[in-house]
């Protein structure tokens, strides 16, 4: 989602938006490649995805949204 910027700058810069973005052009580059149904794996941002909030919300509240928007376009996120 980030690239070539400092943690705490990477931080401020996940958003719903950049996450779609991300799984959106590994989607893209999977199908370039040949692969008809590409499965995106997303990582998530905190320790165990933030344990539902225990260890930040980015997880819940930015994506996992984007992950659910992903799947409404289509993709396999």
């Amino acid at each position: 989602v980030t690239i070539h910027v400092s943690l705490r700058d990477a931080i401020d810069l996940v958003t719903q938006e950049s996450v779609l973005r991300t799984i959106e052009l590994a989607h893209r580059a999977g199908r370039a490649y040949g692969i008809a149904s590409p499965r995106i794996a997303v990582a998530g941002l905190n320790p165990h995805a933030g344990e539902n909030g225990m260890f930040g919300r980015e997880d819940l509240d930015i994506i996992a949204p984007a992950i659910s928007r992903a799947r409404e376009l289509g993709i396999n996120a």
